[in-house]
């Protein structure tokens, strides 16, 4: 693959040089260009509309270029504010990184009064739970600790509409992939 590259499940490599011509929601739009965005990097400017209709992604790009603002952005667009289940699934393969995309999903999203959950270990699992129970539509976890509140029916991904994993070559074990696909 090219240092930056997408590739979707119709192989659509468009661009487009604007977030206004996405026709993403206007209070997440008000949110990208609050976070400090002004215009699209490359890979965003090839992948958040693809992310954002529902197509099966694979993007690849250097670290810096992105990658996820580009994820946060799609989902974001995704996401059903009228419904208070988890809609987006969003799995890290450490705490620092899940921490980090939270912060991200939480600031691109606040003109739309999203609800956010970071689902990582070293943290009270009660309170996760509790969270979830409230409703939230973004959670952001590591593999451990979202694989285990699948198991105790605490996450539950009924309204998924997108999951997103980092580095899936790493963070998809058997273990994890069983549990998740079984619900």
């Amino acid at each position: 693959m090219d240092p930056t590259q997408i590739t979707s499940e119709d192989n659509v490599s468009s661009t487009v040089q604007s977030f206004e011509k996405m026709n993403l929601k206007h209070e997440l739009l008000q949110g990208i260009f609050a976070y400090g965005f002004e215009k699209p990097s490359q890979i965003q400017s090839q992948a958040i509309i693809p992310v954002s209709t529902g197509r099966d992604c694979i993007v690849q790009a250097q670290s810096g270029t992105g990658k996820t603002g580009t994820f946060c952005v799609g989902a974001l667009q995704r996401i059903n504010l009228a419904m208070k289940s988890p809609q987006v699934l969003m799995i890290a393969p450490t705490r620092e990184l899940a921490r980090q995309t939270e912060t991200v999903v939480s600031s691109i999203g606040s003109f739309m009064g999203i609800t956010t959950q970071l689902l990582v270990g070293g943290t009270r699992t009660i309170d996760d739970e509790a969270n979830l129970r409230r409703g939230v539509q973004v959670v952001v976890g590591t593999p451990g600790r979202v694989a285990a509140l699948i198991e105790r029916n605490s996450l539950q991904l009924d309204n998924l509409k997108v999951c997103h994993q980092w580095k899936s070559n790493t963070i998809f074990d058997v273990f994890f992939f069983s549990i998740f696909i079984s619900n």
